[in-house]
């Protein structure tokens, strides 16, 4: 029961987390946050199966109406230009979870490849702006901030997971 419970308190601060860090942006057209920071360390840090939950647990909150998503948005954020890139966060999610066991950061990347190539994607057809320019504004200026947040992610999920193992 201690374990279970432990396990539910860790996916629900994850997912506050990831909240907190959507909060914090530079505007843009398509704005900069720290949201997929949060995303990276909840998986890294729970691991693919309980940092998915963490995830669909943080787009749930936005989807009953609490503003969660970038800038304090809520569910309104899905029918925005930018709505793709949070339906692919539990594609991401997903991904990881297929290769953690065996190349964690590899399958994180994958996951975020598809996360980007869905938010383009999204935007292109809400914009009509063509899917160049959609690749150009939505992914060409995150890939290196993105690579950077994975890192350090990386290296802070596992720095607390040795401090703070499961009872």
């Amino acid at each position: 029961m201690k374990r279970t419970l432990n396990r539910f308190s860790r996916i629900a601060l994850c997912a506050a987390a990831i909240c907190l860090c959507a909060l914090l942006r530079i505007p843009a057209p398509v704005p900069f946050t720290l949201t997929l920071f949060g995303v990276y360390f909840a998986l890294f840090f729970l691991g693919g199966k309980y940092g998915t939950l963490a995830v669909v647990l943080y787009l749930a909150l936005g989807l009953v109406g609490l503003p969660v998503f970038s800038g304090g948005a809520s569910v309104f954020a899905l029918l925005s230009p930018t709505g793709g890139y949070l339906v692919g966060l539990p594609l991401l999610a997903l991904i990881y979870w297929l290769g953690e066991r065996t190349r964690p950061v590899l399958f994180c990347a994958l996951g975020t490849l598809v996360c980007y190539l869905v938010g383009a994607v999204w935007y292109w057809l809400y914009t009509k702006t063509g899917l160049l320019f959609s690749l150009w504004v939505g992914v060409a200026p995150f890939v290196l901030f993105d690579a950077l947040k994975l890192a350090l992610a990386y290296l802070a999920a596992a720095r607390l997971k040795h401090r703070l193992p499961e009872s």
